[in-house]
């Protein structure tokens, strides 16, 4: 990773896999970057960065995100299950 698109989406991917202390980390750096992304991506990117250093700071947010995942998994397991039927 070399630019705070890049760091963002490594953070992301941190993120979602569990490993929240290289998330962090990887949200960090993106932070220092966004000075260098273009204008045209910078916002984006900062709600971005700040919305994903929010949650990855906060085991309450975590949690949140990780029983919101499930209520959407299982919700898309039942539409299937009507669907086949």
């Amino acid at each position: 990773a070399q630019s705070a698109e890049d760091f963002y989406l490594l953070g992301r991917a941190y993120f979602l896999t569990g490993n929240y202390e290289k998330a962090k980390e990887s949200f960090n750096k993106a932070k220092e970057r966004l000075p260098e992304t273009r204008e045209v991506n910078r916002r984006t990117l900062e709600n971005e960065v700040a919305l994903m250093s929010s949650i990855v700071e906060n085991v309450i947010g975590r949690n949140e995100f990780i029983n919101q995942k499930r209520i959407i998994n299982a919700a898309a397991g039942s539409q299937a299950n009507s669907a086949a039927n």
